[in-house]
C-alpha cells in the first residue's frame, strides 16, 4: 500500500478505518496509514477477522478516487456512545466529492456486542440483495466488520425522536397534526416494503414462548420499580389473552428489531433506518410494529408532549401499514413492546422513575382487554 491519507483531528493523531459509498451506489474504503503497515488497522483477533481484513485490503487497493497521487482528508465530525459502543462519524473529501461513513467501535466488553455487529453486517448484505430501487440508500451499506468494530455508510438525518421533541411538545403539539399523517404513511411506506420485499411464510402465535419472555419482563420492570403490584394483573390479563391467539396466524418477514423513532432518520424529506444489529431473519410482522407504536404509546404519556399529534401519527402508520392487521394480535405484541422499551430506558431513562406514577398499569390493562377500544386506530 503505497497511498497516504490525512487525517484531521484536533489534538489527535493515530490509525483510522473507515468506507464510503459513492454517486452511483458503490462501496469503497479508504484509510489513514499514519507511517504504519496496513495490517496495524485492522488487528485480527481469529480467524474470520483474518478473512475480513484480507476483502478490506482488496477494496482499499480499489477505491474509487484513491489512486497514487490522490490524497483525500479524511474528518472526524464528532463521537458519541451507547451503552457498549463508540460511535465516530467521519467526513472523506475526495476529488468526486465528500463522503461521510459511521465507525461503530466496541468500548465495553459485553459478549454480545461482537455478535451483534455481525448480525448487523450480514443483515445489511441481505437487505441489500433484495432492496431494490424501492429501498435504496434508505439503510447503510455494510463496509466493514470485525470482532471489535464495524463499519458503515452513514445514513444522513435528525432521528425521528428529536424532531418530535419539536412537533409533538406540549407548546406546538397542535399544529403538527397534518405533518404527522405525513409522517406516519412514509414510515408505514418504508416498513411495509421493507416487509413486503422479506415475506417469509405465515407463523402461528406462540403461547408458550410469548409466556416466558412476558414474565422475564415483568420480573425486570419490578426490579426497577416500574408500575408496582399492579403490573402482575397485567400480566394475568395479557397471558389470558395470549393464551386465546394460540390458533392464529400472522405474516412473518425479516425483522429490524428496533423499529424505534430514534433509528428513524429523515433529511429533506427521505426516510432512512439505521442499526439492523437486533435484526432477525424470520418473526412476526407485529414486533417492528408494535415497537414503533409502544414507543409513542410511552411518550404521549409524558407531560412534556402533546398526546393529540402522537395519535395520529400511531393511528396513521397502522392505517397505511399495507398488509391487513388484526387489532387482536396487536394487542399482545404492543404490551410486550411497552415493557421492553421500559426495561431498555426507552424513550428516556429518566422516565422509568416517573412511569409508576402516571398508571402504565391501567392503561397496559385496558390494551390486554378486547372490549376496551386502543387509544388509536387500525
Amino acid at each position: 500500500m503505497k497511498n497516504r491519507f490525512t487525517v484531521s483531528r484536533t489534538g489527535e493523531t493515530g490509525i483510522l478505518c473507515c468506507g464510503f459509498r459513492d454517486q452511483k451506489g458503490n462501496s469503497s474504503l479508504v484509510c489513514e496509514q499514519s507511517m504504519a503497515p496496513f495490517e496495524s488497522l485492522v488487528r485480527p483477533s481469529s480467524e474470520g477477522d483474518a478473512e475480513a481484513m484480507d476483502r478490506f485490503a482488496v477494496m482499499i487497493q480499489g477505491s474509487a478516487g484513491c489512486g497514487p497521487h490522490s490524497q483525500p482528508r479524511i474528518t472526524l465530525l464528532g463521537k458519541t456512545y451507547s451503552r457498549h459502543s463508540e460511535v465516530s462519524t467521519y467526513r472523506i473529501e475526495t476529488s468526486s466529492g465528500l463522503k461521510y461513513v459511521v465507525a461503530k467501535r466496541i468500548c465495553d466488553p459485553n459478549p454480545r456486542t461482537p455478535q451483534s455487529f455481525h448480525t448487523e453486517y450480514s443483515a445489511l448484505e441481505k437487505i441489500r440483495q433484495l432492496a431494490g430501487a424501492s429501498l435504496v440508500d434508505s439503510f447503510p451499506d455494510p463496509l466493514f466488520v470485525s470482532q471489535e468494530q464495524i463499519v458503515l455508510s452513514m445514513v444522513p438525518g435528525a432521528p425521528l425522536d428529536k424532531k418530535l421533541k419539536q412537533t409533538a411538545n406540549a407548546l406546538t403539539g397542535w399544529f403538527s397534526i397534518k405533518r404527522m399523517r405525513n409522517t406516519g404513511r412514509q414510515i408505514a411506506e418504508w416498513l411495509g416494503r421493507f416487509h413486503e420485499l422479506t415475506r417469509c411464510e405465515d407463523i402461528g402465535h406462540e403461547h408458550g414462548k410469548y409466556a416466558a419472555q412476558l414474565e422475564s419482563l415483568i420480573a425486570k420492570c419490578e426490579t426497577l420499580g416500574v408500575a408496582g403490584p399492579g403490573l402482575r394483573r397485567v400480566g394475568d390479563a395479557t397471558l389470558q389473552l395470549s393464551r386465546a391467539l394460540a390458533s392464529y396466524s400472522m405474516p412473518a418477514a425479516a425483522n429490524h428489531g428496533d423499529f424505534i423513532p430514534q433509528n428513524i432518520l429523515f433529511h429533506n424529506g427521505k426516510l432512512g433506518v439505521i442499526d439492523f444489529a437486533s435484526y432477525s431473519q424470520r418473526a412476526s410482522v407485529y414486533q417492528d410494529i408494535a415497537h414503533f407504536v409502544g414507543y409513542l404509546v410511552l411518550l404521549g404519556g409524558k407531560p412534556t408532549y402533546c398526546k393529540k399529534p402522537l395519535d395520529v401519527l400511531a393511528s396513521t402508520f397502522l392505517a397505511s401499514y399495507p398488509l391487513s392487521l388484526n387489532e387482536r394480535l396487536l394487542r399482545p405484541y404492543l404490551i410486550r413492546a411497552v415493557l421492553r422499551l421500559i426495561c431498555d430506558g426507552k424513550p428516556a431513562s429518566n422516565y422509568l422513575r416517573r412511569v409508576q406514577n402516571r398508571n402504565v398499569s391501567g392503561w397496559l390493562l385496558r390494551l390486554a382487554d378486547v372490549h376496551e377500544r386502543l387509544p388509536f386506530s387500525i
